[in-house]
Parts: structure tokens; C-alpha cells; sequence
């Protein structure tokens, strides 16, 4: 349970400090309708993809898990292992094809927040169950 709550942790750490670093280096557009001629902020809705942060989580913390079990000479339970790598084969493969083929327009755009939203809980998924399984194979 522990890594679980690391996991999660760390990605939401991760969201929260690229936020951060866009909001303060990126310059509002343009807009007329305010006196100053300026957005509040620059934030785009493509801001709030995060599965891709968290998969790249997910693919650290596995291997990285597994290294730290075989380094202590802990035995790994292959369906576990199998399973964390399978599902990072999906979030590899799969899922970006599914993102580029259903949730983009023809103009490169996501579609809508829900969109943004179900794709998120993939990556979360995806981060979730390689955690656990690299908590399996180390005994936690």
C-alpha cells in the first residue's frame, strides 16, 4: 500500500510542478476583451494530459522496482512482473493509438475534457498496477 501511495505521490507531484513551470514561463496570449489586453494565463486544455507523465512514471517505477528486488536476490513472481510489463506495453503502444485515432480532431486538437479525463484514469491505471506489481515482487 505504501508504494501505491508513492506512486500517486510522485505523479501528482509531477502534474503540480509542470503546471507550475508553465504558468510561470509561459506568456498569456493576447486578448482584446480584457483592459490589460491579456489572458489571466496560458493554459491550454492539452495541459491537462497527464497519462503520458504518468506512464513514463509507471515504466521508472517498475524497473525500477524489479532492479531493487534482483539486487537483494528476492525471488520475482513471473506473473507479476508479466503482468506490470504488459500493461506498460499497452501504455507504449496500444493507448497511443487509441488517443490519436479517437480522442484528437483532425486538426491535432483534443475533443473535449472528458476525453482528457478518461485518459488520465488509463495512465493513472497504468501507474497503479505497475506499482503493485513492483510492490509484489519486492515484498511490500
Amino acid at each position: 500500500m505504501k508504494v501505491l501511495v508513492g506512486a500517486l505521490s510522485l505523479a501528482l507531484a509531477v502534474v503540480i510542478l509542470q503546471a507550475w513551470l508553465k504558468f510561470v514561463s509561459r506568456e498569456p496570449p493576447p486578448d482584446p476583451s480584457r483592459p490589460s489586453g491579456r489572458k489571466r494565463h496560458a493554459f491550454k486544455i492539452e495541459d491537462a494530459v497527464w497519462w503520458i507523465d504518468w506512464v513514463v512514471t509507471a515504466s521508472i517505477a517498475l524497473v525500477v522496482l524489479v532492479l531493487t528486488a534482483s539486487h537483494n536476490e528476492k525471488p520475482t513472481a513471473t506473473i507479476q512482473v508479466g503482468i506490470g510489463f504488459a500493461v506498460l506495453f499497452l501504455g507504449y503502444s496500444v493507448i497511443p493509438v487509441f488517443v490519436r485515432q479517437i480522442c484528437y480532431d483532425g486538426n491535432g486538437k483534443i475533443k473535449s475534457w472528458k476525453h482528457v479525463a478518461v485518459l488520465n484514469l488509463i495512465g493513472m491505471g497504468i501507474l497503479l498496477s505497475s506499482a503493485a506489481a513492483g510492490a509484489n515482487v519486492n515484498g511490500s
